[in-house]
């Protein structure tokens, strides 16, 4: 019996949707230069993130790729998250670290974020 992914991908969107929260998702406006060398400056793009924010346990801290006072935010795969992208929670604004997708075969599933400040 195959693994249906696209299942799996409905059952944490309507869980993380539940039990979650929706969060603030700003990534930064470009300025890049056009083919005549002037200016072309892009507005930043606000999107919203849903769900569930926790802690990174005392094991997972290595001090180097998860430091102290990272955050894990599981979310839905509605919105595409990207390293450098800017997510508020409690009115701070934390820095996607990794975005870490979860994509088995793929089918995305859902992100994994690591956050720091």
């Amino acid at each position: 019996m195959a693994i249906d992914y696209r299942r799996m991908r409905a059952t944490a969107t309507r869980l993380l949707t539940e039990n979650g929260k929706a969060y603030q998702l700003t990534r930064g406006g470009t300025t890049t230069r056009d083919q005549y060398g002037r200016e072309v400056t892009t507005e930043p793009v606000i999107a919203t993130v849903i769900g569930v924010i926790t802690e990174y346990s005392t094991r997972e801290i290595d001090g180097s790729l998860i430091a102290t006072g990272d955050k894990k935010l599981a979310a839905t795969c509605e919105t595409e998250v990207r390293i450098d992208d800017r997510i508020e929670i409690d009115g701070k604004k934390w820095r996607v670290v990794q975005p870490n997708p979860v994509k088995p075969a793929d089918v995305l599933i859902s992100h994994n974020i690591q956050l720091r400040v």
